[in-house]
């Protein structure tokens, strides 16, 4: 796992330390490109495939930027079906989920 400053991390290193993280814990992931193949518009751009059955959809922002109409739209779609969808804003934050999703799914929470 790569330790980062949360206070300043572009969107694209964001992913790229959440994919980083993924990959070290043997989990896989999608990199979703809205627009590139099937995924629509506004879809999120990662999502995550762990252990016990986790699947987890995120969102990465920045600083103070918000999600975009599409993406509230496709997070509330996916939410209704039964999913998890995160807005994650940082490294920190990306591991926090995705720990307390996994120890969800074993049933140590």
């Amino acid at each position: 796992m790569i330790s980062r400053s949360d206070d300043h991390e572009l969107e694209s290193d964001l992913k790229s330390g959440i994919i980083e993280t993924v990959k070290s814990w043997g989990w896989v992931y999608t990199n979703n490109r809205p627009g590139v193949g099937s995924c629509p518009k506004g879809w999120p751009d990662l999502t995550v495939y762990g252990p016990s059955g986790v699947s987890v959809f995120i969102e990465t922002k920045t600083g103070s930027n918000d999600a975009e109409p599409m993406q509230r739209h496709w997070a509330a779609v996916l939410r209704k079906l039964g999913h998890k969808v995160y807005l994650i804003r940082n490294h920190g934050h990306a591991v926090r989920v995705l720990r307390r999703e996994h120890e969800r799914a074993t049933g140590r929470a």
